[in-house]
């Protein structure tokens, strides 16, 4: 809900910009009437945005962010220093944390309701001031002891009510009168004015909100005082009429629920607009004008909602640190059918020579820009999606045979080293963003954590470093046990471990709060089912099983997820 309000309140200054950006360039030619069309396209962008932004299609706008040398790799396992291992925390020293995320959300809604109460409160008093009015011999007008200077009332069947004394007025004052409020009842301001008030009410905190409703107050007085003086001509008597009406006391309570036409608020300005020399007076947008307004305004509202910025990493040279690669590499295709795999086919790597058979572009890539990223084996990778390039990158396979003098690590050879290799014969131009995507949020349940607290000296820090075989690392699993039980493991490692692939469909974040290291068991992906999350027999449903009896839970929500996007891949020539 906060990404939300952020996201509609980013893009709803956009559209302002863009709103104040066209009327400068109409500066000769706009009019009050013009004004106030546009700012109430802005409000009803606002608003449209809030209730239908997520539903609206997403256009990557690809900004460039601060230069860095290459890619950045996809890392998710943690280096952890050996020098200091990783605190225990025990059972009872375990706390539930403070969900600042749902307190900020409730927050929102309880200010949110107050300012809605208030504002239906008003119109409550407006539909009681309108049922309590007499209906006069003018037209749809009406007359009422509860008001001191002409109003305008309601939003959809809008009203003119008039004070008691309106008897005594001249003929002049009398139908400058009516031709002002007229024109409010014919341009539907007290709609345009509930719309403005209703996005004040969500939008409490955003200072544009409170700003454009002012804004639009002023200019629907200002449109209906050019519409009257156009109509009955003599500027400077009609500016006499306002400064006489605004002499008379005003019904506080109607200051913010109904268009007073002689609000002292805006007097000034509006007097100042009149008498300003050289100026011509319009009745307001004709059709043409409204048409010219929707079909540029609508275009604009929804790309703002639409544009998404992509942020793109600047490719720069960077002398200091270069890539190794390999001396000899030769790329063959494989036979249509071959399903191919390091396993299967033998494929591996050996003291200077790299062995891929029939694999394809998206699991090389996966292999270099995520499972070795930096050189080092990324124990639980990620799924990262692929997004763009040529459907061959599924479903074509190469069969990969490289060497190199020395002897660089297989981690390095299926890394650092195939990065450069698909970069230079596959052409290939790739770069990592990150936007928000359905994930799980991993929380404590009601009643507590109940997690085992590691024991000391069960495990040592993830170190490929040290001779084969390996230890049993912190925050992997035991080997040889059944399921997934995961030893010396923190709640980051959990949530490491149920975010692939064969564990779950989205993301796992870790929203806990919790510290320390446990021993945790789980279901293994051998013992799992794909499925929706609501069906029994799906994974997402065996899990939340395991996971509640560790007194934890998932819960759906919005959380950042990483992508790759090909911007170049070319098919290789045979060597």
């Amino acid at each position: 809900m906060l990404a939300h309000l952020a996201g509609v309140s980013e893009r709803s200054v956009l559209l302002a910009l863009l709103a104040a950006f066209v009327l400068w360039m109409l500066r000769r030619r706009r009019t009050a009437a013009l004004q106030h069309a546009v700012w109430a396209l802005v409000v009803c962008g606002m608003l449209g945005l809030f209730a239908f932004g997520k539903a609206l299609p997403r256009l990557p706008l690809r900004v460039l962010e601060r230069p860095v040398g290459a890619v950045t790799p996809v890392v998710e396992s943690p280096i952890v220093d050996q020098a200091s291992p990783a605190p225990v925390v025990a059972r009872s020293q375990v706390r539930r944390p403070v969900d600042w995320n749902s307190l900020a959300v409730y927050a929102y809604g309880a200010i949110a309701f107050a300012f809605l109460a208030q504002y239906a409160a008003g119109m409550f008093f407006v539909r009681t001031l309108l049922r309590r009015s007499l209906t006069i011999a003018i037209g749809n007008v009406h007359e009422s002891e509860r008001v001191a200077v002409p109003v305008t009332v309601g939003w959809l069947r809008p009203r003119v009510v008039l004070p008691l004394d309106w008897r005594g007025w001249n003929r002049e004052k009398l139908d400058a009168v009516l031709a002002h409020e007229g024109a409010h009842v014919r341009r539907r301001d007290g709609l345009v004015a509930a719309l403005a008030g209703v996005n004040r009410c969500l939008f409490w905190f955003h200072p544009l909100a409170w700003i454009v409703e002012r804004k639009l107050a002023l200019l629907a007085e200002q449109a209906c005082d050019e519409c009257c003086v156009a109509v009955l001509g003599d500027r400077d008597r009609y500016a006499n009429l306002l400064l006489e009406m605004a002499m008379v006391a005003e019904h506080g309570r109607l200051q913010r629920r109904a268009l007073t036409m002689a609000a002292r608020s805006h007097m000034r300005q509006r007097i100042d607009s009149l008498l300003q020399e050289g100026r011509t007076f319009s009745q307001g947008l004709t059709r043409a004008g409204w048409a010219a307004v929707l079909l540029c305004g609508i275009p604009l509202v929804w790309g703002a909602g639409a544009v998404e910025l992509d942020p793109l990493a600047a490719q720069v040279q960077t002398p200091a640190a270069v890539a190794p690669k390999f001396d000899v590499a030769s790329v063959k295709p494989c036979p249509p059918g071959d399903g191919g795999g390091r396993g299967s086919n033998g494929g591996g790597a050996s003291p200077g020579r790299l062995s891929e058979n029939c694999m394809t572009v998206a699991q090389l890539i996966r292999s270099a820009y995520v499972e070795f990223a930096d050189g080092r084996q990324n124990f639980l990778p990620l799924f990262v999606p692929i997004e763009g390039g040529p459907a061959w990158i599924h479903s074509d396979r190469y069969t990969i045979e490289a060497t190199t003098e020395g002897t660089p690590g297989f981690a390095t050879m299926r890394g650092p080293m195939l990065q450069a290799l698909l970069e230079e014969r596959f052409r290939l131009k790739i770069h990592s963003a990150s936007r928000e995507v359905p994930v799980y949020a991993l929380t404590v349940a009601k009643g507590g954590p109940k997690l085992q607290p590691t024991s000391p000296g069960s495990c040592v820090p993830l170190d490929y470093s040290l001779p084969a075989p390996y230890p049993q690392f912190c925050g992997t699993p035991k080997r040889g046990e059944p399921g997934l039980r995961l030893i010396g493991a923190t709640m980051a490692d959990l949530c490491k471990m149920l975010s692939v692939p064969e564990m779950m469909e989205r993301p796992v974040i870790d929203k806990t709060g919790i510290a320390g290291t446990f021993d945790i068991q789980i279901p293994g992906p051998g013992e799992l089912h794909r499925g929706v999350p609501d069906d029994p027999s799906s994974s997402a449903f065996e899990l939340q099983s395991a996971i509640q009896k560790l007194g934890l839970k998932l819960e759906s929500a919005k959380g950042p997820g990483k992508f790759f996007v090909i911007d170049r891949v070319e098919r290789p020539s045979e060597n």
